[in-house]
């Protein structure tokens, strides 16, 4: 029975430390979860792994006590700050009522440090304080759940796991009460019942205002060590299952069975790793079954060549509007650059000036033949040091944020860009989309300037 209390907890452990990593690899800024969130999601875990060890007899009660009440603070704080979402903090506070359950909640904390620190409670009196934190909390989520009433399907799943949390542990606590220990049914199922409510959370986060229109999009390289770790881990566990059966049943042929079982792993070990056609058809695998793109590059490039050839006589306005269109820049312009000048050819958005000098001929020169695209928000060290740019010729470029550079033979620009989409951070996906557009353009310009020397000479 004890096992079973400790894989309980240690499982809610480590749903919790997932939904940490899924946050932390998510590259929107739209749709990001509260800071509250994030505090809840690692209170929750430190919580979790923690009554896995005072199950194992490694931990202290007063520690997963004052943990819990953290937890069910922040929990609260969550559920009053989004009662009121559109509300700065300050007079969030002021309103009667949460004040008053905020005011409850930090006064039961007090109680709490001061009972680790002078012990100034009996255990069943402490236990009452934390029962009435649990009534707090569904307070809160009454609360919570009366001030959504136009957006439930979006209020639910925090609501659903703040009942939940509340009323197992307002069960945990009366039983504490009546029976004068902390160890009883409910706080032995609580691990578990954490296990199914915590992807709650998740799904909050999800749902949140503009988060169910955003992807999460993970690398090619996180998903295949991620499917390989996973493999080799399945294979260590069907290994292990085996070898505890051959041991246990088999006694006469036991070394036999030892050895062919190491031999075994070895051998799938060393097919693995030096097996490079395995280890490419896995990823191929992977990018054709399991895995989305960030672009849908056959209706992106379909719009591309149609907003391009739709204006002919416009070629330049038609150039910058065709790399502008996919990343929704409100501002941009195109400069081609003859001789030590960069010569404005399109402009949108913004009036901006006939010529720019703001980066030097050189600087110019090793961006156009290394195909590197700038983004001046997220500048590195590096990048500064390799082109020798600076911060003045950063702020000379203002209002620019991108710089795209393309060259093909002799014709040679820099398309720059500015108000990009809500949430744009450049990556390496978003680079060779841009590279491929602009090198298109680079080929459409050049063709339509021989042509036009062509006409010329005629």
């Amino acid at each position: 029975m004890i096992e079973a209390i400790r894989l309980g907890y240690f499982i809610a452990s480590l749903v919790h430390l997932v939904l940490i990593v899924v946050i932390l690899i998510n590259r929107k800024r739209v749709g990001m979860p509260h800071p509250l969130h994030v505090l809840l999601i690692m209170l929750g875990g430190a919580f979790s792994y923690y009554a896995y060890l005072l199950f194992s007899e490694k931990g202290l009660l007063t520690h997963l006590l004052s943990l819990h009440l953290l937890y069910t603070s922040a929990l609260i704080a969550l559920l009053i700050r989004k009662s009121d979402p559109d509300v700065d903090c300050k007079r969030l506070l002021l309103r009667p009522l949460n004040g008053l359950l905020l005011l409850s909640s930090v006064v039961i904390v007090f109680i709490e440090l001061n009972w680790v620190r002078w012990s100034i409670l009996s255990s069943s009196q402490l236990y009452l304080v934390h029962l009435s934190q649990m009534i707090i909390g569904l307070l809160a989520v009454e609360r919570y759940w009366r001030r959504n009433q136009l957006s439930r399907w979006v209020a639910k799943p925090l609501t659903l796991f703040a009942v939940v949390f509340f009323a197992s542990g307002g069960l945990v606590f009366s039983a504490a009460i009546l029976s004068g220990s902390f160890y009883s049914f409910f706080i032995e199922i609580l691990g578990w019942i954490l296990v199914v409510i915590a992807p709650l959370i998740a799904l909050d986060i999800r749902r949140q205002h503009g988060a169910n229109e955003r992807s999460l999009y993970l690398s090619r390289d996180v998903v295949y060590s991620g499917s390989v770790l996973v493999f080799l881990g399945g294979f260590l566990l069907v290994v292990s299952l085996v070898y505890v059966y051959v041991e246990s049943h088999v006694k006469s042929q036991y070394y036999y069975f030892e050895f062919g079982l190491l031999a075994a792993l070895g051998l799938a070990i060393a097919m693995f790793i030096f097996m490079g056609r395995l280890r490419k058809e896995m990823k191929v695998f992977i990018g054709k079954h399991f895995y989305t793109n960030k672009y849908d590059y056959r209706s992106e490039w379909l719009r591309f060549t149609q907003n391009l050839t739709q204006g002919r006589e416009q070629i330049f306005e038609s150039s910058l509007t065709s790399i502008m269109a996919p990343f929704d820049a409100k501002v941009g312009a195109l400069y081609l650059i003859e001789g030590q000048k960069m010569l404005l050819k399109a402009s949108v958005g913004e009036r901006v000036s006939r010529d720019n000098e703001a980066l030097p001929t050189q600087v110019m020169q090793s961006l156009i033949q290394q195909k590197w695209i700038l983004d001046f928000e997220h500048l590195s060290d590096e990048e500064l040091k390799r082109f020798n740019v600076t911060i003045d010729d950063v702020e000379a470029l203002q209002p620019f944020t991108l710089f795209v550079p393309f060259t093909c033979n002799e014709t040679h620009g820099v398309f720059m860009l500015s108000n990009l989409q809500s949430g744009f951070d450049l990556d390496y996906e978003d680079r060779d989309f841009l590279n491929v557009l602009a090198s298109h353009i680079a080929v459409n310009l050049h063709l339509d300037n021989t042509h036009a020397m062509l006409n010329q000479s005629q």
